[in-house]
């Protein structure tokens, strides 16, 4: 199934409120979002908390995902999606740099690795 993103929204690492203006802007939109993405465990694990402190209920109301399969995420039942190893991720980079410093043309410059969800507490069923 394809899943379309209408709006992307940036959680500022360095601004301590950062995820709660997030937050408000996403639950403003006249179409509330079933499910939010999260670039690390760790930031959705704040998103958790925002969401849980303004009464949202997780994941009856919204689905919230992490991404990289941390340890942390499995201890608390964090959702997230678990990237190709980060080692073998570096070793596709490496050959494709040496490749192009060597002159070569890359047979397939972009390359998508695989990745697996790991369901949790965070996440139900898609709703329409």
């Amino acid at each position: 199934q394809l899943i379309e993103h209408k709006h992307i929204h940036f959680i500022d690492s360095e601004s301590p409120r950062s995820a709660k203006q997030v937050i408000a802007t996403m639950l403003a939109q006249p179409e509330r979002p079933t499910a939010i993405c999260v670039w690390s465990d760790y930031y959705a694990l704040r998103v958790v908390h925002e969401l849980q402190a303004i009464g949202v209920r997780i994941p009856e109301d919204v689905s919230v995902f992490g991404f990289d399969g941390s340890d942390v995420a499995e201890s608390i039942g964090l959702s997230t999606m678990v990237p190709t190893p980060p080692r073998e991720i570096g070793q596709i980079a490496a050959r494709k740099a040496l490749n192009l410093v060597e002159g070569k043309t890359l047979d397939d410059p972009h390359t998508t690795v695989p990745v697996a969800v790991e369901p949790g507490a965070t996440s139900g069923p898609v709703r329409e």
